[in-house]
């Protein structure tokens, strides 16, 4: 498609914050605010409009002298490499006003454009991870390419109090095939020359295949943020975005795998646990109700809720209102055991271990696994809240040596580990930490107001503490995040079926090129021209 001088691409109804990555955090104060925040909108309610302008220009950079990478691939089948993506790439490819890509990403785009406009707008129903986006110039054009980002954040950082204002940077690059948006997250992207050019694909950074990941709900952003499970490094702000729409999180505390296939969320404040695909795609509420005061949907029986856990074919939920461990069996509520007020259940060698912050009679129990009939085994460590931990959260296996981690949020706060039979074997930095979990490469990644990696091989020689700030107030994301508890995931590379529209080339025909790609458009009638000749 040939447009001239302008087009937007938008990305997202839901919306979340994120820096791009080619602007500084010192240069925050120069992005614009948007006079008015735009209203809620649900999936069945999308926006036929690009976002309100502002009144006020962006802010121009000076113009990058080349793009950051080259990303194009020798053929359609061909892996593409990364501009800023520390997972892996998907396509979505524009075909006049059609979309290809993969499946889940295909039905995120709808195209709104009229014959002959300048401005081709893409409407994307869900906030997504921007990589590069892949541009085709007439052979004459000299001009810059000017690039505006559109996105979510704090209107005066680092102040955190006013989440949600509309905020945009601009920047200009010399006339490439690819422009690396490093935006991460972004919600509209504006693109601006001075002469012809062709919309040919749009990169989006997706998770690893090829490693373990974990997952961490930051409750500021109401998001669900991935990190490598060996290094800790962050790989995707807005995996699962839950700030609006039809989701609408208000305080996410633990993402967690189920049958392989989904992730399941709980939300403290909203009572309910969300169900996505591992592809970040919404589902809807285990076991939904209306709540009678708010009107919200919710999850029958929930009220205050902590830490999940799967087992079988049953989910365990620490619940406060009532207190207890509340088990849904097949997605339905099926009763509950325990009345202690509980942070979170963790299986493990086949009993569940419970966290309990209970006034001044804090421990760690252990129940039987069996469901709602779960009965009480023995407590293994015992506190008054004042002599020993306080207020535990989440629990997690140190993989190495198979004892307990747990965060202690309360004074004497920090990181403990303890024996299976209760014996604290080692205290690590006071501070309040809500989760902690052992990387594969042995380091110790916590949670608090941010994410932190810490080194505990050099305790012998070093004074404590070793630590990388990963996801946190001093790494340029100008405000303070609050992470919850850390989950393992590991996501599965794509099989042959809907998650690709691409065939396999060696035994591909028109009927599974088809298949693949279920909106007809030029891609796939080259694709099955690639075919043929293969065949």
């Amino acid at each position: 498609m040939l447009l001239s001088k302008r087009f937007l691409i938008v990305v997202g109804c839901l919306t979340v914050i994120s820096l791009p990555g080619n602007v500084r955090s010192d240069t925050i104060q120069s992005f614009k605010s948007s006079p008015k925040k735009k209203p809620r909108r649900s999936k069945k309610s999308k926006a036929t409009h690009p976002p309100t302008e502002s009144p006020v220009d962006p802010p121009t950079l000076p113009p990058t002298p080349e793009p950051t990478c080259e990303n194009q691939a020798d053929s359609i089948f061909a892996p593409k490499e990364s501009c800023t993506c520390r997972g892996k790439i998907e396509t979505v490819y524009f075909v006049g006003d059609k979309v290809c890509g993969p499946q889940y990403l295909v039905d995120a785009v709808q195209v709104r454009s009229t014959p002959g406009s300048e401005r081709l707008s893409f409407m994307l129903l869900r906030t997504m991870n921007v990589d590069s986006i892949e541009l085709l110039y007439d052979d004459t054009c000299t001009e810059n390419t000017k690039v505006t980002t559109n996105f979510l954040g704090f209107s005066n950082p680092p102040a955190n109090t006013i989440y949600g204002a509309e905020l945009s940077s601009t920047k200009e690059y010399v006339t490439a095939p690819l422009v690396s948006i490093a935006g991460e997250c972004i919600t509209a992207l504006d693109v601006e020359v001075d002469c012809q050019v062709e919309v040919k694909a749009l990169n989006i950074c997706v998770p690893p295949t090829d490693r373990k990941v974990v997952m961490v709900p930051d409750s500021i952003t109401k998001r669900v943020i991935l990190f490598d499970e060996f290094d800790g490094l962050l790989l995707d702000k807005c995996f699962i975005d839950g700030y609006e729409g039809d989701v609408g999180f208000n305080r996410p505390i633990n993402a967690i795998e189920v049958n392989d296939d989904e992730i399941w969320i709980s939300d403290q404040n909203r009572d309910a646990i969300f169900k996505f695909t591992k592809k970040g795609v919404f589902i809807g509420i285990v076991d939904e109700v209306v709540d009678a005061v708010t009107g919200l949907k919710k999850t029958n029986g929930l009220g205050n809720v902590r830490g999940i856990e799967f087992v079988g074919d049953q989910l365990y939920v620490a619940n406060n209102d009532p207190l207890g461990v509340i088990v849904f069996q097949n997605g339905k509520n099926v009763g509950m055991f325990g009345m202690n007020k509980t942070q979170d259940v963790l299986a493990y060698q086949d009993e569940l271990y419970l966290s309990i912050n209970d006034n001044n009679a804090d421990s760690i129990s252990v129940y039987s696994v069996d469901g709602a009939n779960s009965v009480f085994q023995r407590n293994i460590a015992e506190s008054d809240g004042v002599t020993a931990f306080d207020f535990l959260q989440q629990l997690t296996v140190r993989q190495s040596t198979g004892t307990l981690l747990a965060g202690g949020f309360s004074t004497p706060s920090g990181i403990y580990e303890f024996a299976l039979d209760g014996t604290v074997l080692n205290y690590f930095h006071p501070a309040k930490a809500r989760a902690v979990y052992e990387l594969g490469n042995g380091k110790l990644l916590w949670s608090e107001k941010g994410m932190v990696i810490f080194d505990i091989s050099l305790l012998d020689v070093l004074p404590c503490c070793v630590e990388t700030e990963e996801y946190s107030f001093n790494t340029g994301l100008d405000f303070s995040p609050s992470m919850q508890y850390i989950e393992p995931i590991q996501f599965d590379a794509p099989s042959d079926d809907a998650d690709s529209f691409v065939c396999d080339p060696e035994k591909c025909s028109e009927g599974a090129v088809a298949s693949k790609c279920p909106r007809t458009c030029n891609i796939c009638l080259l694709l099955s021209e690639q075919c043929a000749r293969i065949n």
